[in-house]
């Protein structure tokens, strides 16, 4: 059976600027056979050719480690590692090398409610220091779905934006409401619809409260639920801008 939920594309995850939290499932199989590689091809429309290569490594159901070729020329330019708890199956934080030195260019640790294990707060570390640059405060409804993020940027004490989250009844996001200036005024206000085949579930995004799409996203998976293909449709103009093509060793 085909997963009901799906990931946001990276453009919207950049929009709410949220994490794994908005999404209902990940791109990859729900479990893994031990380890892991997942290597997505990127390919641009503009160019016509792959022009990014991810390749994901999983340990024990865990994403442990992203290997970046930014330009599809065997040179891998970024790398993101994953610690996860072993307590709780949780991630508590992502590095990030953004040239592939060796050198961790930016830190994120993740908190949790001891209670309910869900996603409170994100400290963002943008340099060499032990001083955070951002704070993410997450706030949540009784099943752990993020109602509300406020973001600090600058780590002075003042959210500076808000974004606002309501769901649709088989739990997918309904709207994003965004108070740019954290002013109390909703500035915009982003719908989402999703159509589902058995192998497919195509995303919608209304930027602009006309009830016409201005972002689609297209996923089609296995018999198996593992994400095979994604198209985005960056401008709703009908025409693919971006195809992703993931493969997997797991079997």
């Amino acid at each position: 059976m085909i997963m009901t939920c799906v990931r946001l594309f990276q453009s919207l995850l950049f929009l709410a600027l949220a994490t794994t939290v908005l999404a209902c499932t990940e791109d990859e199989p729900k479990h893994y056979p031990g380890s892991c590689q997942v290597t997505v091809e990127i390919l641009s429309q503009d160019v016509m050719a792959i022009d990014r290569v991810e390749t994901k490594n999983w340990t024990d159901e865990n994403l442990t480690r992203v290997d970046i070729d930014d330009g599809n020329d065997g040179t891998i330019n970024e790398i993101e590692t994953y610690t996860v708890d072993p307590a709780t199956n949780l991630l508590v934080r992502k590095e990030l090398d953004t040239d592939a030195n060796g050198v961790v260019d930016t830190i994120e640790d993740y908190f949790y409610d001891q209670d309910t294990n869900f996603l409170v707060l994100k400290k963002v570390f943008t340099d060499a220091d032990t001083t955070p640059d951002w704070f993410y405060f997450y706030l949540n409804d009784s099943e752990g779905r993020l109602e509300r993020l406020e973001v600090d940027q600058g780590a002075d004490n003042h959210v500076d934006w808000v974004r606002a989250y309501t769901y649709n009844d088989d739990g997918s996001i309904y709207s994003i409401a965004r108070d740019n200036e954290n002013d109390g005024r909703v500035d915009e206000i982003y719908g989402f619809d999703y159509q589902y085949t058995k192998y497919t579930v195509t995303t919608l995004l209304d930027k602009d409260n006309n009830a016409i799409p201005d972002h689609v996203m297209v996923q089609r998976y296995d018999d198996g639920g593992n994400l095979q293909e994604e198209t985005t449709d960056v401008d709703g103009d009908g025409v693919i801008d971006q195809r992703d093509t993931h493969t997997y060793d797991c079997w």
